[in-house]
């Protein structure tokens, strides 16, 4: 019998609908963590006294944080449910954005946007999983795009917003901002979101937590759908770092014009993943991700060629990675859904390790970045990640992966 697309045993109790949106008001907490206080980090130097460089480990506190919450939260999850722990994410977040607003130096505010990191974690992965417990294989596939293609454009946005709030305001005023969006994701938690994870509630042993995780490492499945996640990470980081430095200092973009250039490619995830919504149910999510990275092949090589041609114009290179954005947003949610899949009892766990990896891949991704000045070299290491993209999609879609539903 096919797989329904709902998972029968949660449908009488879920309104996908509004736990979909919950789900992307959380993680659009997590995004705007990251994003939105970014403009401001000028004049937090000037007020406390500071290096920019000091306040950008802001943004290191909260992403180790991170790494290491979603390790403990995710079995944690699997142990004793989803929504409790929802709550306390977003409550921390809240708190502690709050506290962010108020502080008067740099220590403080790194102190607690390491704690903002561990309710961020908790945010991230605590949608992954849900996804997972409401859906079937196919079905967390098709609402994982769903949830992307919605918060496609809050990187861009939350710039574009905390600029303009630091501006008007203050450099506290971003905070403030993402304190209310918390606290009001969080009412719409208490009142709105069930329980997904229906197992009997029990503390984690350290020996439980070692388990869920050697299962998963032991487990080619897992490992191919994360790796191929991970690699399209590497690749988004390594662009973050090295187009701004090509752009503009090769190409001679404006600084005030690169913004805009960069939001205009990024819809092509929107893009992508609205197309994985509409087409995975009929396709399959190995099929698409095969697609997928073929796309970005073909954007990597087309990146290649213009500069082979001597042709690489801003806005042909922005076409390339316009491409690119497409195929990133018509991979990610089925690469992300075969890594829950594989072994569903443990969704929590795998959202963790996953998230782990991502945040892994983009350090790494972004330190390739490091020193890019020029055109070629941006392309020869485009082409690069898009290669082991296409053998770990090709490995996924050949049937020497399979992952159960």
């Amino acid at each position: 019998m096919a797989e329904q697309h709902i998972n029968e045993a949660a449908e009488p109790l879920i309104n996908r609908r509004v736990v979909l949106a919950i789900l992307v008001c959380s993680t659009s907490v997590n995004i705007l963590s990251t994003t939105i206080y970014m403009p401001a980090l000028p004049k937090m130097a000037v007020e406390f006294g500071s290096d920019v460089s000091v306040l950008q480990g802001t943004l290191t506190a909260y992403l180790a944080a991170s790494a290491i919450g979603q390790l403990i939260f995710g079995p944690l999850s699997d142990a004793i449910g989803r929504r409790r722990l929802l709550i306390g994410g977003l409550l921390c977040c809240a708190i502690t954005s709050f506290g962010c607003s108020l502080v008067q130096s740099a220590t403080t505010l790194i102190a607690l946007r390491l704690l903002q990191g561990v309710g961020g974690s908790i945010c991230l992965i605590m949608t992954r999983a849900v996804v997972r417990d409401i859906n079937d294989r196919t079905g967390t596939a098709t609402d994982m795009a769903a949830v992307m293609a919605s918060i496609a454009l809050v990187p861009p946005m939350a710039h574009s917003l905390g600029g303009l709030l630091t501006d008007v305001y203050s450099w506290r005023a971003p905070f403030q901002f993402l304190a209310v969006f918390s606290a009001a994701t969080l009412g719409a938690a208490v009142f709105a979101l069930p329980e997904t994870n229906r197992g009997v509630p029990q503390m984690p042993s350290a020996l439980q937590y070692l388990q869920c995780y050697t299962r998963l490492l032991r487990s080619p499945q897992f490992l191919s759908y994360t790796a191929v996640h991970a690699i399209l990470i590497a690749t988004l980081y390594f662009f973050y770092a090295a187009g701004p430095v090509v752009l503009i200092g090769h190409l001679g973009l404006s600084p005030s014009t690169y913004g805009p250039v960069v939001t205009i490619a990024s819809t092509g995830f929107f893009l992508g993943s609205l197309a994985s919504n509409r087409r995975v149910a009929r396709h399959g999510l190995d099929h698409l991700i095969t697609i997928g990275s073929a796309v970005s092949g073909l954007a990597a090589i087309a990146l290649f060629g213009l500069y082979w041609q001597h042709a690489a114009t801003i806005s042909l290179l922005m076409g390339a990675v316009f491409v690119w954005y497409i195929a990133y947003g018509i991979i990610l949610p089925n690469a992300l859904a075969g890594a829950l899949s594989v072994h569903s009892d443990i969704a929590g766990a795998a959202a963790a390790l996953a998230g782990f990896a991502q945040i892994a891949a983009g350090a790494l991704g972004s330190v390739a970045g490091y020193g890019v000045t020029r055109v070629d070299e941006m392309a020869v290491i485009m082409c690069g990640f898009a290669a082991l993209t296409a053998a770990f999609g090709w490995a996924v879609s050949a049937g020497k992966v399979r992952s159960a539903s």
